[in-house]
């Protein structure tokens, strides 16, 4: 098994700009009080993605709405760690990094503006529209237009397993759809409507259709509950 899929965005990203999702080679579970990225994970990312670890930025997700902007100032990163779900950066080299085990990761990149963003998005940041929020971040630090921005939907539980109580039709309305006896949620769309009520165009948005759950290879908390790793998205731009 590969460690990454280097093919995976190449269909909508253009060749400055590298985005990858790990699978299941390598844990990138971040533990409660970790200073960042461990031994073993600082040498996959050598070793498998020739990627300089101190450029590598980290934050604490908590399924919140929380942007950051990361400037040359903050590579490389001391100990602290923040909290936040979403990260943007216009500074060539800087690896922004995202941990999932079900929720989608989403890549954003515009190429007039020069800047990218990489987003946690769980259900309770969907909620807050943690997405739609990124690109607001994107358009007021970078002056970036949405409709200029391309999108990229790494793997992720999908509604095909993704069972929820009838409560979340309220929170997703139109976005939770009956499965014989169960109600599930479709995040992907969520995060694709999201884009779109931002102005993005819907064919510059990239759906990779893999679902964290029912396919092999991948990490899911749905599924395996504690035993759960994380994966690794990454995104830089040269």
């Amino acid at each position: 098994m590969l460690p990454v899929n280097p093919d995976l965005f190449k269909k909508i990203f253009p060749t400055n700009v590298s985005a990858f999702f790990s699978d299941t080679t390598a844990d990138f579970t971040l533990p409660l009080g970790a200073a960042g990225l461990s031994g073993p994970q600082k040498d996959f990312l050598r070793n498998a993605l020739s990627i300089n670890p101190p450029k590598v930025y980290t934050m604490r997700q908590v399924h919140g709405n929380r942007v950051l902007v990361i400037g040359a100032k903050d590579i490389p990163q001391n100990s602290n760690i923040p909290e936040a779900d979403a990260m943007v950066t216009n500074v060539p080299g800087i690896v922004l990094s995202v941990r999932t085990a079900d929720c989608l990761p989403v890549f954003l990149y515009d190429p007039h503006s020069k800047c990218i963003g990489l987003v946690h998005a769980g259900w309770k940041g969907s909620a807050l529209k943690i997405v739609s929020e990124t690109v607001k971040v994107l358009s007021r630090t970078f002056e970036s237009d949405p409709k200029d921005i391309l999108a990229a939907f790494g793997p992720s539980i999908r509604e095909c397993c993704y069972e929820v109580g009838e409560e979340f039709a309220k929170t997703f309305p139109g976005e939770v759809f009956q499965r014989k006896n169960t109600m599930c949620l479709n995040l992907p769309l969520v995060n694709r409507n999201q884009l779109l009520n931002s102005g993005v165009k819907d064919e510059n948005i990239f759906e990779s259709g893999e679902c964290t759950v029912c396919t092999k290879g991948f990490y899911s908390f749905r599924r395996d509950q504690e035993k759960a790793g994380r994966h690794l998205s990454l995104m830089t731009m040269v």
